[in-house]
């Protein structure tokens, strides 16, 4: 994450607020394996988290997925295969966003593609994947397999930044009912966002090339659900 972000955006960022309706699982997700549900906005549901393609343009504005993107769906051979594409309107421009969801051991892989012809300044593309206080506070995640604390407490004012990482390869997060596990080659950010009212924290899974004018910018990752052994 660009260091600016942290001091200077954090008043323009109070938008973030707004991202609550994304937690409530609408009734008509699609199962795509075991644990994961695809919602017709596009966004992943795993259990109590949550994963949706964003945007932020050159003020730090965000641009989410489950707010913009009425996406139709695309034939595919295979009846475990979701492509869906449609319009990613943000305040700099409009992308076209290609998600592709395929059922694999275990889970799902993903992939992503936001292009636009004329390129849209950007200064980052990210899947954000949200992580509940409630499940996640003082407990610890893992990035490639480096403990790294959930603080309990909220974070001191635009001092958000938890953790961030170059090139991460597999992140591990257990929950009661199970562990998610996400694995590619990405930078990642973790913030705490209660600094404005969400009672979440923010991991950020950046896609390639993940800042500047953007013209065609990808994602790809596996994503694999292990139940606890008691459920």
């Amino acid at each position: 994450m660009k260091h600016g972000y942290v001091i200077a955006c954090g008043i323009v960022l109070l938008m973030l607020g707004a991202n609550a309706p994304a937690q409530t699982q609408p009734s008509d997700d699609t199962d795509l394996a075991p644990g994961f549900k695809l919602r017709t906005s596009g966004g992943i549901d795993v259990g109590a988290i949550y994963l949706e393609v964003v945007q932020f343009g050159t003020d730090w504005t965000e641009t989410e997925e489950h707010d913009v993107f009425t996406p139709t769906a695309k034939p595919t051979t295979q009846p475990s295969s979701k492509i869906l594409s449609g319009a990613f309107k943000t305040p700099g421009g409009e992308f076209t966003l290609t998600e592709q969801v395929d059922a694999a051991d275990q889970g799902v892989h993903f992939s992503a593609d936001m292009s636009s012809d004329q390129g849209i300044d950007s200064k980052e593309v990210a899947v954000a994947v949200d992580l509940p206080v409630a499940i996640f506070g003082g407990k610890e995640i893992t990035v490639d397999g480096q403990a790294v604390k959930m603080p309990q407490d909220p974070a001191p004012k635009d001092q958000p930044q938890i953790f961030q990482n170059s090139g991460a390869r597999q992140i591990d997060l257990p929950t009661p009912d199970g562990t998610l596990t996400l694995t590619g080659n990405f930078d990642i950010w973790l913030q705490d966002d209660r600094q404005w009212g969400d009672q979440r924290y923010g991991l950020r899974l950046r896609f390639s090339p993940d800042s500047g004018q953007i013209k065609d910018s990808k994602i790809d990752l596996q994503m694999k659900w292990k139940p606890a052994e008691n459920k």
